[in-house]
């Protein structure tokens, strides 16, 4: 999957951790804008890239490989580190995981992140901790561009049965009302 400075995040999209420190938490992201994060003029992928790891993604589905690069080069900023935080947007949890998020967090704060609350993600940034005397540009890199891929995360059946999440919970049977999106081997998240 492409990091999310290759293709910017339009809001409703979804974000999955890739770095240690994030690994598998998975986000929707929202924004007053359609575009709530901006690919980087120094991150844009190859043809074969653009044209094969793009077909996933709804919004790149129907257009051919000109409109997509045509897309990303119109709405591309020159800026290859721009931190998530550094945007104003929301952001939703569905899971949290993540050597990081998990010993930086209180059980009480992911409990409540995940909630299917919208958060303002310089709030969320905020709760992580800063070293005293720190003196960094960011007391976290949690939110680095490279520590996210975005993710196709789509209704995709009517009924499930296996393990899923639901408000923040995991749980395991069959679901016949609601929401159903497949995640990973035999997991799915649900939504009312």
């Amino acid at each position: 999957m492409p990091r999310i400075n290759h293709t910017g995040i339009r809001s409703g999209e979804y974000i999955i951790g890739v770095g240690k420190q994030c690994k598998n938490t998975l986000i929707q992201v929202k924004s007053d804008d359609k575009l709530a994060y901006p690919p980087s003029t120094s991150w844009i992928d190859p043809d074969p890239i653009i044209r094969d790891a793009y077909n996933e993604f709804p919004f790149f589905r129907d257009m051919s490989l000109k409109q997509r690069k045509e897309y990303l080069l119109q709405n591309a900023i020159n800026d290859k580190d721009l931190y998530l935080q550094e945007v104003p947007i929301m952001i939703r949890f569905l899971r949290i995981e993540g050597e990081f998020f998990i010993s930086n967090l209180t059980s009480e704060q992911i409990s409540e992140l995940l909630t299917k609350k919208w958060y303002p993600i310089q709030e969320v940034y905020d709760m992580f901790p800063r070293k005293p005397g720190s003196k960094a540009r960011f007391h976290t890199l949690i939110f680095r561009p490279n520590n996210w891929d975005l993710f196709a995360l789509e209704e995709k059946e009517k009924k499930y049965k296996g393990y899923y999440i639901y408000g923040g919970n995991l749980y395991e049977g069959k679901v016949k009302e609601g929401n159903i999106y497949p995640l990973i081997n035999n997991l799915a998240y649900i939504t009312d």
